[in-house]
């Protein structure tokens, strides 16, 4: 099985953060965890309290940590579903509302103290995963290529700590989700640097193509770019809207077969543009003075389990983001045997 490498990863904290990169503005690190969409309900955090509140929050599976649920936005129709829940089993526990919402990191942390050092971070409705109890790195990220029909595809992505130790057992959670076909390894702490949707330099790019492409460029007189794009690059954030407008209001009535993109320069545009020019189709950032890794995980949408392996000694030796396993390639050969069709 073929392997690369496609970066490396520090972690000041000996703590892993994995999440879709394309999901990072919902991450709000220790900040008002709140959705950054306006549409969306206001929420609040809830605790599971009493004698049997662990048990009760576990059978209740609404979390990876029993004792907490985080953004509910219906506290009260969860809290009689609770209470029913616990009637029917018998269970002493009750709900109770937090006085304030927990900052994502804590969350993190938390999962991290519940799962001994494997966890799922519920976030805005999104999961990603943390893995503690590891070197500060560089740790190196490498991708293992399937053979055959599915080959360029990876089955597992790994941060290889030791290549040489012996498994003795592993430990699994299910997992990170993922929405934009990426993955961006980094640690927990420097995740908080990670900055979509606001440009760095304060300027953007905007950007479109597809069947109608080039005749709606030769009449708005935008740029051909590379790789059949046309528009524009480096554009002061202000002025984005002057050329946007116009175009997207074109594509709308006349009913063109364009795709557009606005690209501020962030940190996910910094990342995608290095995915989209690289043959492994990878990038790296630094966020907070260390290295992060980022790449396409070849699979597409889905949630995917991420697996710990430890030695004899308890010692993690590898994590493993098991984007292609059984499930995914079968999934992946229906599809392709429809389209063959």
């Amino acid at each position: 099985m073929e392997r690369i490498k496609l970066g490396d990863v520090e972690l000041p904290s000996g703590e892993l953060m994995i999440l879709d990169p394309g999901l990072g503005r919902f991450w709000r690190h220790d900040g008002e965890p709140r959705s950054p969409r306006a549409a969306d309900p206001a929420t609040v955090d809830v605790r599971f309290v009493g004698r049997d509140a662990v048990q009760a929050g576990r059978t209740f599976d609404r979390s990876f940590h029993p004792e907490f649920y985080y953004d509910v936005a219906s506290v009260e129709k969860v809290s009689e579903l609770f209470a029913a829940h616990c009637r029917e089993r018998g269970l002493q526990a009750q709900l109770q509302v937090l006085d304030r919402k927990v900052p994502h990191v804590e969350r993190a942390r938390r999962a991290l103290e519940y799962g001994g050092g494997l966890g799922v971070v519920e976030f805005n409705g999104i999961w990603g995963v943390v893995v503690g109890g590891l070197p500060h790195g560089p740790i190196p990220v490498v991708g293992s290529l399937l053979d055959g029909e599915l080959a360029q595809r990876f089955r597992s992505v790994d941060l290889v700590i030791d290549e040489r130790a012996a498994v003795a057992r592993s430990e699994t959670v299910t997992g990170v989700m993922v929405d934009h076909g990426q993955l961006l390894c980094a640690g927990l702490g420097p995740l908080g640097a990670f900055k979509m949707w606001e440009s760095l330099d304060g300027l953007a790019d905007f950007v479109f193509w597809g069947r109608d492409a080039a005749p709606l460029a030769a009449a708005s007189q935008a740029p051909e770019l590379d790789d059949g794009l046309f528009g524009w690059t480096d554009l002061p954030m202000a002025r984005v809207g002057e050329h946007a407008g116009p175009i997207q209001q074109r594509i709308h009535e006349e009913k063109l077969g364009v795709n557009v993109d606005y690209r501020p320069h962030c940190n996910l545009e910094r990342l995608n543009a290095q995915i989209r020019s690289s043959d492994e189709r990878n990038g790296r950032l630094v966020l907070d003075s260390a290295r992060t890794c980022g790449f396409d995980n070849r699979w597409g949408d889905g949630i995917f389990p991420v697996i710990r392996d430890l030695d004899a000694q308890g010692r993690t030796i590898r994590v493993r983001m098991d984007v292609g396993n059984e499930q995914m390639q079968a999934r992946m050969r229906q599809m392709m045997a429809k389209a063959s069709r």
